[in-house]
């Protein structure tokens, strides 16, 4: 067997060991893996026949590509010290064995314990944070953190990386913790003192490895889907405007087949001359962008959506890079770019990096060329299908409110309004409502029922109801709750509710 025939046996093995084969026959799944690395498109795979043949749909497809890019940057690492990265945690076990053995005959012995307690650690252990400068870790905002505990198995991507980001700036240290009695268990006849202390500490390393391979490669999935999600909203046939408003003036510019280009400016408070020019031109459709930080602009899209117009408040991520690019004036430039993302986002947000797109957290800290071919694929995906005809999302989008409000100072808890999803994490979605900040529907209040994945309910650009559950107006935080009125019984008691709620504060202190 050859080294390239070697080396697409592996990574099938790979894909079965991570359940990843879909079932599918090896001839197929070693057909598809040889493509990917050859820097096949994820569109182009799906157009070859030879790959179409095992029968995969895309989502499948894109899963497995993944993996692939996982596989392929432990794949190069590893050859550099002759090993594969499914043998990293064996060759960490060899050596903690022959540091720390008292006699030769140990050594087995020792090995098996690593690997026994690793593996366990891995699911029923605890991390606990330690603070390691105060100082520093308050200035980074991460005192939150101190003494924190979690299970290793349940802590989530975005505390993670918090906690990573603490490690790698001097300022935590992170204890990977095992009860005892499990401890005893790895290394048998052999428990003594030191035997248990080096033991304890030397898995530490690769629990937290398998921690931060397991968190990259959820940020990058959430990523991905947040980008198909965006991406395959079915685009709109109709002009639309965009508007860019500062503290002086509102930029209005359309674009459409009918009157595209057509622009013009209002002073900031004139709601009205804006929604009456809109409608001479029959235009329904509008997204907003704030140019200035210090700029709300619920009041402009609170008063056009009670006259009957969709209004969607635009993604600001890399908005004012593709601005640029257009000639004339950087404000109606921003005004048309704002016009172009509602209208069709797979056209919209063409040409920005992954960085410009605003689809996550933490995504700085992820390997870039997996995210980069992660988020390609998927944009792949999503026009090829619309290519082929594929029933798209339905453009439900846009905001709307029963009363005019102007700023977060205005919001009680047990308002309801209407929002438009922003932006997926593992802890939950965070929904546009007009102002200068976002507000945040936490994993637990989006559904009645068990979710894993915000993904589960909603996605970005979806339209959404959504009650004011808390406002801190010193930290500028909204948290935000989709979930329907409990009857009086299942009602939680208050002293739980409470202790939600600054769990969520806690959370947003990140």
């Amino acid at each position: 067997m050859s080294s390239d025939q070697k080396q697409l046996e592996q990574y099938v093995d790979f894909l079965k060991s991570e359940d990843l084969s879909f079932g599918i026959e090896d001839r197929s799944l070693r057909y598809i893996v040889s493509e990917t690395l050859a820097s096949k498109s994820c569109r182009a795979l799906m157009e070859d026949s030879n790959a179409n043949q095992s029968g995969l749909g895309s989502s499948h497809l894109l899963r497995i590509r993944r993996a692939v890019y996982r596989y392929e940057t432990f794949y190069d690492s590893s050859r550099k010290n002759h090993s594969l990265w499914s043998d990293t945690e064996k060759i960490m076990a060899e050596r903690f064995a022959h540091r720390t053995a008292q006699t030769p005959k140990h050594i087995p012995a020792l090995q098996s314990a690593f690997t026994t307690l690793s593996a366990f650690a891995q699911k029923h252990g605890r991390i606990r944070i330690h603070l390691k400068q105060p100082e520093k870790a308050r200035h980074l905002q991460l005192d939150h953190l101190a003494d924190h505990t979690e299970g290793c198995q349940d802590i989530p991507p975005h505390r993670w990386f918090a906690a990573a980001r603490g490690v790698s700036d001097n300022a935590l240290w992170m204890e990977v913790l095992c009860p005892q009695e499990e401890v005893k268990k790895a290394l048998g006849r052999l428990t003594t003192q030191a035997y248990t202390e080096e033991l304890t500490r030397s898995i530490a390393k690769p629990v937290l490895d398998h921690i931060a391979k397991r968190s990259e490669r959820q940020v990058i999935r959430t990523a991905a889907e947040s980008l198909y999600a965006l991406m395959s909203k079915a685009p709109i046939n109709s002009p639309v405007a965009g508007l860019a408003t500062d503290a002086k003036h509102i930029y209005v510019k359309i674009v459409g087949d009918r009157i595209d280009n057509e622009h013009v400016q209002f002073s900031t408070n004139d709601f009205q001359g804006v929604r009456d020019w809109l409608h001479r031109r029959r235009i329904e459709h509008a997204a907003v962008v704030r140019l200035t930080r210090n700029v709300t602009v619920a009041p402009l899209m609170q008063f056009l959506a009670q006259h009957g117009m969709v209004v969607e408040p635009a993604r600001e991520a890399g908005l004012m890079k593709q601005a640029k690019q257009i000639p004339g004036s950087i404000k109606f430039a921003a005004a048309e770019v704002a016009a172009r993302r509602f209208r069709d986002p797979l056209e919209g947000f063409a040409g920005l990096e992954s960085d410009q797109l605003g689809l996550g957290e933490y995504l700085d800290r992820v390997d870039p060329l997996r995210l980069k071919k992660a988020l390609e694929d998927a944009r792949d995906i999503a026009a090829w299908e619309r290519d082929h005809g594929k029933k798209q999302s339905p453009s439900a989008r846009g905001i709307s409110g029963a009363s005019v409000l102007t700023d977060i100072e205005d919001l009680r808890p047990g308002m309801e309004m209407t929002g438009t999803v922003s932006n997926l994490t593992h802890f939950g979605a965070f929904v546009e409502l007009g102002f200068a900040v976002q507000g945040l529907v936490h994993l637990s209040e989006l559904s009645d029922h068990f979710i894993k994945h915000p993904s589960e309910v909603v996605q970005p650009g979806d339209r959404v109801r959504v009650k004011i559950v808390a406002v801190d107006q010193a930290t500028q935080r909204i948290s935000l709750s989709m979930r329907m009125e409990r009857p009086a019984k299942a009602k939680k008691p208050l002293e739980k509710r409470k202790a939600a709620l600054q769990a969520l504060d806690k959370l947003f202190g990140k």
